[in-house]
């Protein structure tokens, strides 16, 4: 990335193609014009994210789904990744991705539990908010068929914070 960025390339030149794999997280993402920025933060790769950000990569752009870095953070970032870019530009908080899902829509669909509870007590994303359709962090959190677990610790976080779901 740094002799990209040294040799003039983009910093904010897309990619698509392909599904990368993050075997840390057990998680796959297809790559359709994704900055680098949104692949470090795929790979939670706080040293890269850092360069880019200190580059001029820019936080608000957006793959081809909606995500842009803050999204992507909530969803399989931890919360090192997401306190780098809201400390970086406060405003990414307030992101939306397709139907206007928030980064708290984004960490319930995803059982992120830990960035979920710290983005409505941290960075004080209203739990109650709604996507474009009306729908709350309980109905992404139900999406969540495929593990039980998940779904119950989303629900024992909400009543915990306050939720009216």
């Amino acid at each position: 990335v740094q002799e990209l960025v040294r040799e003039g390339e983009d910093i904010n030149q897309t990619y698509t193609g392909g599904n990368l794999y993050n075997e840390f997280i057990d998680i796959s993402y297809s790559v359709e014009n994704t900055t680098p920025l949104i692949l470090a933060v795929f790979y939670r790769d706080l040293g890269i994210m850092k360069y880019l950000l200190d580059n001029g990569a820019d936080p608000f752009a957006k793959d081809d789904n909606g995500v842009n870095a803050f999204i992507m953070a909530c969803g399989i970032g931890n919360i090192d990744t997401i306190k780098m870019l809201a400390e970086f530009d406060s405003d990414l908080v307030n992101s939306v991705c397709i139907k206007k899902s928030n980064g708290l829509h984004i960490a319930a669909l995803n059982g992120n539990i830990e960035v979920f509870e710290y983005l409505v007590k941290d960075l004080g994303i209203d739990i109650n908010s709604k996507d474009e359709y009306g729908d709350g962090v309980l109905y992404y959190a139900e999406l969540r068929y495929d593990d039980d677990r998940i779904y119950e610790a989303l629900i024992e976080k909400l009543k915990e914070l306050g939720a009216a779901e």
